[in-house]
């Protein structure tokens, strides 16, 4: 049975990619890796939410005290951050098609965070009435070259959601990509990126959607400077599968070479989508589960649950494990099997396996 035919599987999988991959680049320094978003990683990109905290944006969006009118007088105060608030909890209650007036006025405003959140809206409205995009793409699209990385990343953002409701318009705007991922911004490398892991999740890309991309995306997941870029730029290699032979190359020397723990384990998981294609895939994964790092080896756990027929259900394979990585495989198997999203997968794929590697630490306390 392969992947795709355990959807409950599948997304639990993807759940768990979402969790340890959160874990991953938000973690502190007394994880057992260097995290991934280190301090100044993110290059010059100005954070749409600057000056005004995300509990303070909660408290607004959920104040039922504030009336829409109030709101949107707001959006012409003299100040910045009042327009950027009363835009961002607008938003939150009106569909923007009913705030086109509004939004295409502020896309030009002095302040960044108030054109990338326009940027967002319009780009919602495209995504859900195609009928405006002759109106509204081209402002989308011209918010890539805005002098401040904020709302050159919130272009990129935009245009993979439009991309992912309109599919007709894949062909149009994923070509702008290739911008992006040569930002002199980490940050918005790292968006442009992750946006095509997005489209890419949703729909493998042809051969020739991904042509133009796949030397950027190369080159970033292998040597960008930023580690927050190359971990995006990894993701999305694997789900953009057609490009096997070009990019197995690349995601299996990290998984072996590479330094950083974070990223070891982020190209695991990139290399989850090309088991099948690339035998080498399979062997840089099973290698390692013997990786001195703990959030590797569950990595490479995780990603060698996605491989049919399963390396682990041979005790030969298990006697290549360490003792650290025969542990974290058992101990990653066992929160598996307890998970309720696998489902009955869970009941007849997991036991072999568990069986197969508790032999193994038998025979290794008892020789």
């Amino acid at each position: 049975m392969t992947l795709k035919g355990r959807p409950a599987f599948v997304a639990a999988l993807n759940l768990g990619r979402c969790v340890t991959l959160l874990a991953l680049l938000l973690g502190s320094s007394s994880c057992a890796f260097v995290p991934l978003q280190r301090q100044g990683d993110r290059g010059d990109c100005t954070d749409v939410r600057d000056g005004v905290g995300e509990k303070e944006l909660h408290r607004l969006r959920t104040d039922p005290g504030l009336a829409t009118a109030r709101l949107e007088r707001g959006l012409q105060s003299w100040d910045g951050t009042t327009r950027y608030q009363a835009l961002h909890v607008l938003l939150t209650r009106v569909e923007p098609q009913a705030l086109l007036s509004p939004l295409l006025t502020m896309v030009q405003d002095d302040d960044p965070r108030v054109r990338a959140t326009s940027v967002g809206g319009l780009a919602t409205a495209v995504a859900a009435q195609a009928t405006l995009s002759p109106q509204l793409l081209p402002l989308i699209t011209q918010a890539r070259q805005d002098q401040d990385p904020g709302v050159r990343a919130a272009s990129f953002n935009g245009l993979a959601a439009v991309a992912l409701q309109q599919k007709t318009f894949r062909p149009q705007v994923l070509p702008l990509f290739k911008q992006g991922l040569q930002d002199r911004s980490a940050c918005v490398r790292a968006t442009a990126a992750d946006s095509l892991q997005s489209l890419f999740w949703e729909s493998v890309p042809t051969r020739h959607e991904l042509k133009p991309l796949l030397p950027d995306l190369l080159t970033m997941a292998a040597s960008d400077a930023s580690a927050w870029a190359r971990s995006h730029a990894l993701m999305s290699l694997g789900p953009a599968s057609v490009n096997a032979a070009e990019s197995v190359a690349v995601i299996v020397r990290v998984v072996q070479q590479e330094p950083d723990a974070g990223l070891r384990a982020v190209a695991l998981h990139a290399l989850r989508y090309h088991r099948a294609a690339e035998p080498e895939a399979t062997q840089a994964i099973l290698a390692a589960m013997n990786d001195p790092n703990a959030w590797v080896r569950q990595s490479a756990v995780n990603s060698l649950l996605s491989i049919e027929p399963n390396p682990l259900r041979h005790r030969s394979q298990a006697q290549q494990l360490s003792n650290q990585g025969l542990q974290t495989a058992i101990w990653e198997l066992k929160q598996w099997a307890k998970n309720p999203e696998v489902g009955e997968w869970s009941k007849t794929a997991i036991p072999p396996l568990l069986e197969t590697l508790m032999a193994e630490q038998r025979a290794r306390w008892h020789p």
